[in-house]
């Protein structure tokens, strides 16, 4: 059971960092798009 909590949690962290991850890279890509 410990183990399936954790993986969960692992799961669910892995998954909010790619989503905080993609949403710094569209804000970089629309900075360099709009130019200096």
């Amino acid at each position: 059971m410990a183990y399936a909590s954790a993986k969960k949690m692992l799961e669910t962290t892995f998954a909010n960092n790619f989503v905080a991850q993609t949403d710094i890279e569209t804000q970089e890509i629309s900075a360099n798009m709009a130019g200096p």
